[in-house]
């Protein structure tokens, strides 16, 4: 009993704040799903290409219930009629200020925040939110900053932005992590994106990995600082070395490099990996009609090429054995890995590649929730500093995991047939008998009544 106290105490101790999210869905493919035959490309991207999150909060005194948007679109702590939550109606809200006998107006941000609002002010409210990973201690922290940019009774949108650009003011002074810090709920400038499930997780502020990851093992943890790019830094850092397969291929150079997007599905790959996997892979699978390529739009004049094959005509050794792909940065020093059965989407009738290639797109990668998914990545906003957890123990003992499961199912396969033989041996051999012994009685039996007809005559 002690030793659950000293648990709990422990994990209230720390400083952090977790915001649990779930990923936005809205349907736009109407009564196709991926069960449907008609499903193509265009439904894929529709159901996958954004991969926004949210979480649900409540703020004011008293508390009003608020979805958030959580993304990487946006650098700050806004609520208003936004223009970015405009198509996402189900994920709008209602807040009234004048409800709450915490609010109160600010000259943090006084000025309208770029297109998105004609006019606004910061301001200040308490919130609820929660201070545990088990997301059971729901704190009131007061005087949390944001920008209010419609204070109407009119449903409106909240967003949380976790884009760094620390040379803009706007950025700085309604960053909701730089002001979590300044009022001292948290102790650093870290967030960790940490997936449960699939569509599910939390983010985690303020606090370090080995807070978050079980049996943390410091060697595992891998730094590398943020890439300026046009005067800011996003999250992203540059590739030394990209590998296809086992050494097929290998790209070097300083024109190539990742970036970070929790708002995206899958990956998005530069131009050389895109003309290699068609030339090595793809062109005659094209050309036989067993894949088809499309160029799909987004908006703001994005084109992507998605790429699918027919599960009827592809042979699935070609998923199988289709080769990984590595990232090889030297201040990381251990390499990113995508398994080849990583890199594909099955849906009922259809194989979807999960890279996808930007019309313009040289040679910037783009990692999304399949790279967040499969690794711990902490980012600190003040240093500028991505760090990665790649465990490479961890993917050795799901390989062996694999290998020996793979080894179980024919070891139990071959015994099952050895027992199916013998039992089939033992089980003929004794039929055998019964008809040796059946034809033996017969025999008597006709001896018996020859003999009978004899002494009779």
């Amino acid at each position: 009993m002690e030793l659950f106290f000293l648990l709990i105490w422990l994990d209230l101790s720390l400083s952090m704040i977790v915001l649990p999210f779930k990923t936005v869905y809205v349907n736009k493919n109407g009564q196709i799903d991926k069960n449907s035959k008609e499903y193509n490309s265009t439904h894929f991207m529709n159901d996958y290409f954004n991969a926004s999150l949210y979480t649900t909060i409540k703020i004011g005194n008293p508390s009003q219930e608020m979805k958030v948007m959580l993304t990487y679109q946006d650098c700050g702590f806004i609520i208003g009629q936004d223009k970015k939550c405009a198509n996402d109606a189900q994920y709008l809200s209602q807040y009234n200020s004048h409800k709450s006998t915490d609010f109160s107006y600010t000259d943090l941000y006084t000025i309208p925040v770029g297109y998105e609002f004609d006019e606004g002010c910061s301001a200040v409210d308490s919130m609820y939110l929660y201070k545990d990973l088990n997301k059971k201690n729901y704190e009131n922290i007061k005087k949390v900053d944001f920008y209010l940019g419609s204070d109407t009774n009119a449903p409106i949108c909240a967003i949380i932005g976790f884009k760094m650009d620390q040379s803009d003011s706007y950025c700085r002074n309604l960053s909701f992590i730089n002001n979590l810090k300044a009022r001292k709920t948290i102790d650093n400038y870290n967030w960790i994106i940490k997936y449960e499930s699939n569509n599910e997780g939390s983010i985690i502020i303020g606090a370090n990995m080995k807070d978050v990851i079980p049996n943390f093992n410091e060697q595992y943890a891998y730094r590398v600082y943020s890439r300026l790019i046009g005067g800011t830094y996003p999250w992203s850092f540059n590739i030394d070395e990209m590998i296809v397969g086992n050494k097929d291929a290998s790209f070097t150079g300083n024109d190539r490099w990742i970036e970070i997007d929790n708002d995206f599905s899958f990956l998005v790959g530069n131009n050389e990996y895109n003309k290699y996997i068609h030339e090595k892979y793809f062109n005659d699978l094209i050309a036989q009609n067993i894949c088809t390529e499309t160029e799909w739009y987004h908006e703001y004049n994005r084109y992507y090429n998605i790429i699918e094959c027919d599960k009827e005509k592809i042979k699935k050794e070609f998923i199988d054995n289709f080769p990984s792909i590595s990232f090889i940065n030297k201040d990381l020093t251990a390499p990113i890995i995508f398994e080849g059965k990583e890199l594909f989407t099955e849906t009922k009738y259809k194989y979807f590649f999960n890279v996808m290639f930007a019309k313009y797109g040289a040679g910037l990668w783009i990692f999304g929730k399949l790279f967040l998914k499969k690794y711990f990545v902490m980012i600190n906003l003040n240093q500028k500093l991505i760090e990665i957890y790649i465990n490479k123990e961890e993917s050795n003992m799901e390989k062996s995991s694999t290998s020996l499961k793979t080894f179980l199912m024919i070891f139990g396969v071959i015994v099952l047939l050895c027992i199916t033989g013998v039992l089939s041996y033992i089980l003929g051999k004794k039929l055998n008998q019964i008809r040796k012994k059946s034809a033996n009685e017969l025999d008597d039996e006709y001896e018996y009544i020859q003999k009978n007809i004899v002494n009779d005559n």
